[in-house]
């Protein structure tokens, strides 16, 4: 299952030292699967061990360097996951080379022949078309009614050879013709809109509203 390399050697010294020491009960730890369920580890109490964040951390990352194929496949996802914020848990902050190499480790469990679609044709067959276009489609032949046309409408729905109801565009509601246009008192007097009046003092809309906030005995809406 590992490969027989210095990482399998240092993930069992890890290991085999915290099987044989008492944490304190202050100090937090996290439960770690010797050999990983994924790969057919147990959850008996002689594959369990309890690790610190960082501890659990580093196993899983020699864990990837201890396999190979579908397994370091497996591990890699399982080291993604280690990063992943969780309320229940204190995870281990990686640095930012960790970091990096972790996600290139996601990224290669993802792509090529290890995709589990890698080199599944998407396109429909000729058969596929057939089981939904025609008399076999599941509305084939069905015909709304009028209730239903009128709901659609309503919600503003619309079909072919149904006239459109006119529905007023941004440029016919702009300046005075919005109703919610607020008049604005200037010096050089009351203009109907903002841009009327930034226009008159030969200002943008934004810098009246600022000399509104900056001189409301000035400048102030009605």
């Amino acid at each position: 299952m590992y490969l027989a390399n210095k990482y399998t050697v240092w993930y069992y010294n890890l290991i085999n030292r915290a099987q044989t020491r008492a944490l304190d009960q202050n100090t937090y730890s996290e439960k770690h699967h010797i050999i990983p369920k994924s790969l057919g580890g147990s959850n008996n109490k002689e594959n369990i061990v309890r690790l610190t964040a960082r501890e659990h951390f580093v196993c899983h990352m020699l864990l990837v360097k201890m396999t190979t194929n579908k397994d370091q496949r497996k591990m890699r996802l399982a080291i993604h996951k280690m990063i992943s914020k969780s309320s229940n848990q204190e995870r281990h902050v990686p640095n930012s080379q960790q970091y990096q190499w972790i996600r290139k480790q996601c990224s290669l469990a993802v792509t090529g022949s290890n995709n589990p679609n890698y080199g599944n044709n998407h396109k429909w067959s000729d058969d596929q078309k057939l089981k939904v276009t025609g008399p076999n489609h599941q509305n084939y032949g069905k015909k709304w009614t009028e209730e239903y046309r009128r709901k659609r409408e309503l919600e503003g729905h619309y079909w072919t050879g149904k006239k459109r109801p006119y529905a007023p565009r941004k440029y016919d509601i702009v300046g005075s013709k919005n109703p919610n246009a607020r008049s604005v008192s200037t010096p050089n007097g009351i203009f109907t809109t903002v841009k009327e009046a930034s226009a008159c003092h030969n200002i943008g809309p934004n810098a009246l509203r600022s000399r509104i906030k900056k001189y409301p005995n000035e400048y102030y809406f009605l």
